[in-house]
């Protein structure tokens, strides 16, 4: 965790170097990136706007499957 937190960290210093004004990242609480973000200062959405729409082959998962915590997303790299 430590090398990732600081390949983060110099992103972030390279990115404002270059002039950006602005980061965002997204992170579910219970992934392992989050920590990391939150050493960099990022900080929760109070209004996250993240909606999945799942609906599964098997009924036998489709608890796992609609519930967040089943899921890892990353949005680090969207274009602007």
């Amino acid at each position: 965790m430590f090398a990732a937190a600081h390949l983060v960290g110099l992103a972030l210093r390279r990115s404002l170097a270059a002039g950006a004004t602005e980061a965002t990242a997204w992170s579910l609480p219970h992934s392992g990136s989050y920590p990391i973000l939150a050493r960099h200062l990022f900080r929760s959405a109070r209004e996250p706007g993240l909606s999945l729409g799942v609906q599964p082959i098997d009924p036998e998962v489709a608890g796992a499957a609609a519930a967040l915590r089943s899921w890892y997303l990353s949005a680090l790299d969207l274009p602007p």
